[in-house]
């Protein structure tokens, strides 16, 4: 913590950048250079109304913020970020119950093969319906079960959910389905999931190819070399890897050279630019360029329109799943759906066109 006194937020802002410069010059531990990129929160008290606890309070909520948008960030305190923590606190303390009063469930979305219309498999998501019945997207479930200090115990439910649908499948279906489970928090990769789900999957028979482990956000963006070890090893057992396309960029080195990644996944924000100009579609046909270069698959996510279908199939695209091809369902229900289309086109003719 920095105390200075007569700083404006512009002098504030000059401070955290000029301290971020020098915490970030690399360091040696053991023979490897390693940086630090640190995040900043700025509360700037009123003349004449300088509280300590409401100072600390607000920095701290200014921190969690910078933290959010990714590291290196500054972030000066606004009264909206204080209304924003109170909801938060509220949601994860509903969700904390919710999970333990066993309210969660497991959601499936139809992921279909571009190239021929067939079902692939499912994306599975988490569904919650908060206490002010508002349903929360799966997307912020992980970080609220984060800050909440349940995100393990919630991975692994989801992870044995998971499984027991495949195992019911096998059973069930002629084929089984393959699942894409994603995984969006550098805590879900810690040491003991492999040994884990060898486990899981061993004890219900089912192949360790038939789940596919998507990463997203921090699960590649600061996934640590205990984190990567623990990535090969799934991989080394069969796990297939599925790599964001957005974080390859930001991903350590190492992990992209020591990780032979499965696939791609093209994430819903470019999926839903693609007909805004010209830029999406370039970086959209470089991601599926890329995953061909490396043999490996590349899956759309977010897909609304026959449009978007269209282009993404033009491209080469791979997979893709989104609201086209049906909402989120049930376990029991993308049972039913995976046994009436089981050899039926789910996409129709598209107006492919030339590759562009």
């Amino acid at each position: 913590m920095i105390v200075a006194q007569g700083a404006d937020e512009r002098a504030a802002l000059a401070l955290a950048e000029r301290i971020a410069r020098e915490l970030e010059r690399p360091i040696r531990i053991d023979g490897h250079a390693a940086t630090i990129r640190p995040s900043t929160g700025i509360a700037i008290g009123e003349p004449g109304h300088f509280d300590p606890d409401t100072l600390l309070r607000d920095a701290d909520i200014a921190l969690y913020r910078a933290k959010a948008l990714g590291r290196g960030r500054a972030v000066v305190f606004e009264p909206s970020m204080y209304r924003e923590t109170v909801t938060r606190t509220r949601l994860e303390a509903q969700l904390r119950e919710a999970f333990e009063q066993e309210q969660l469930s497991l959601r499936f979305r139809p992921v279909v093969e571009l190239a021929s219309g067939r079902l692939f498999g499912f994306g599975t998501e988490i569904g919650w319906e908060s206490a002010g019945s508002r349903i929360v997207p799966a997307e912020e479930i992980v970080p609220l079960a984060e800050d909440a200090g349940i995100v393990l115990p919630i991975t692994r439910w989801a992870l044995r959910e998971a499984i027991d649908w495949l195992a019911e499948a096998g059973a069930r279906l002629p084929a089984m389905p393959a699942l894409v489970l994603e995984l969006a928090s550098s805590e879900q990769i810690r040491p003991e999931l492999a040994d884990e789900l060898d486990r899981l999957l061993g004890g219900a028979g089912i192949p360790p190819e038939r789940l596919i482990l998507a990463l997203h956000g921090p699960a590649l963006s600061t996934a640590t070399a205990g984190g990567i070890d623990t990535l090969q090893t799934l991989q080394a057992r069969g796990v297939p890897l599925f790599a964001g396309g957005y974080e390859l960029a930001g991903a350590p080195l190492t992990l992209l050279t020591g990780l032979p990644v499965s696939g791609i996944t093209i994430a819903p924000a470019l999926v839903s630019a693609l007909d805004e100009g010209p830029l999406v579609p370039a970086i959209v046909r470089a991601l599926v360029r890329l995953a061909e270069e490396m043999g490996i698959a590349t899956l759309a996510q977010g897909v609304s329109t026959r449009e978007q279908c269209a282009a993404l199939a033009r491209f080469g695209c791979t997979l893709a799943q989104g609201e086209l091809f049906g909402p989120p369902a049930d376990g029991a229900a993308a049972l039913v759906l995976a046994q009436d289309v089981e050899h039926r086109n789910l996409i129709g003719p598209l107006p492919l066109g030339q590759p562009d």
